[in-house]
């Protein structure tokens, strides 16, 4: 991915998604600040994330 690709994932998950990991859009995400994700994950398309009480996705 695109180093633009990388910043953006990285400004929407605040940080919290590992080295490595993909995220194909379209993405709707509730509470993004709410979500963390490991290294070498990958999340298919049109994925919903609603994250009140926190969503962790590990390695």
């Amino acid at each position: 991915m695109t180093e633009e690709y990388n910043r953006l994932m990285s400004e929407l998950f605040m940080g919290n998604i590992g080295e490595g990991s993909r995220i194909m859009p379209p993405l709707i995400v509730v509470r993004s600040n709410s979500v963390k994700i490991g290294r070498n994950v990958i999340v298919m398309n049109n994925s919903l994330f609603m994250a009140a009480g926190g969503i962790t996705i590990e390695d």
